[in-house]
């Protein structure tokens, strides 16, 4: 994945050069699933090349509850950007007539996104570790409490 905007000084996007709406914002996204997810120390051997590749991870590493808010900010991005990448994908292939392929090019585009971040994954945890950080509340959601059965 690209980042396509120019950025001024500030890394905000030059007003000249406005991200299109179907383009993620990768550096971002990578900087909060850094933040929320990975510890790596100097990058070891080979390390810096790949945490340069990858934008950096934040140093000092962040405390458990800046942790917890990157990884609902996250979240939520990632939700957002499926949602665009998805939509800008089936928007394009209707109009270009694919009709059926619609459905098609909008899973394939979530999936190359949710792609990009599992290879994330897989180079920060080649360096370093990776933790675990539930958005507040994901909890509740993704690991409810189990009912007791009853007969």
């Amino acid at each position: 994945g690209g980042d396509a905007p120019a950025a001024s000084r500030n890394g905000a996007a030059s007003p000249a050069s406005p991200a299109s709406p179907a383009q993620p914002p990768m550096r971002a996204l990578r900087f909060l699933f850094a933040s929320a997810f990975a510890s790596v120390g100097d990058g070891g051997e080979g390390g810096c090349d790949a945490l340069r590749a990858l934008g950096g991870v934040p140093q000092p590493p962040p405390t458990d509850a800046v942790r917890h808010l990157c990884a609902g900010r996250f979240f939520s991005l990632l939700g957002d950007s499926l949602s665009v990448v998805g939509s800008a994908a089936s928007a394009a292939a209707h109009s270009a007539g694919g009709g059926g392929g619609a459905a098609a090019a909008e899973t394939a585009a979530q999936l190359d996104l949710l792609d990009e971040v599992q290879r994330w994954a897989s180079e920060l945890g080649a360096i370093g570790t990776l933790h675990e950080a539930r958005a507040e509340g994901a909890s509740r959601v993704l690991y409810p409490p189990a009912e007791p059965h009853t007969s």
